[in-house]
């Protein structure tokens, strides 16, 4: 089960900035749905090689990035963190996001 505790891991992870971290939390079949891109509902990655690229590709976008101002809450068995990037790049909006895992490899990692 995922805990309050491995939701601060992912999100200490975020804001190092250390993919191969991020990664340990992420399933063989897992997905990373961003709000910007070609699409009307942003981008969809699948699968750990496209989910790493696309990380790595938020990171080379937004080298200031920090997910601050976090909240964390596991309903049932589902983890979710909520927060903003309190420092957008010129031209872009604050954004706010919401991430959600219910993976027991989050549980499970070493």
């Amino acid at each position: 089960m995922v805990t309050i505790k491995d939701l601060e891991a992912f999100g200490d992870g975020w804001n190092r900035h250390d993919v191969d971290f991020i990664m340990t939390f992420m399933a063989d079949d897992c997905v990373f749905e961003t709000t910007a891109g070609k699409d009307i509902c942003g981008t969809r990655y699948e699968g750990r090689e496209r989910v790493r690229e696309a990380f790595a590709k938020v990171f080379k976008m937004f080298p200031d990035a920090n997910f601050g101002q976090a909240r964390h809450f596991v309903p049932a068995t589902v983890g979710c963190r909520s927060g903003c990037s309190p420092a957008p790049p010129p031209r872009a909006r604050r954004s706010r996001s919401t991430a959600a895992t219910s993976s027991p490899s989050a549980a499970t990692r070493s």
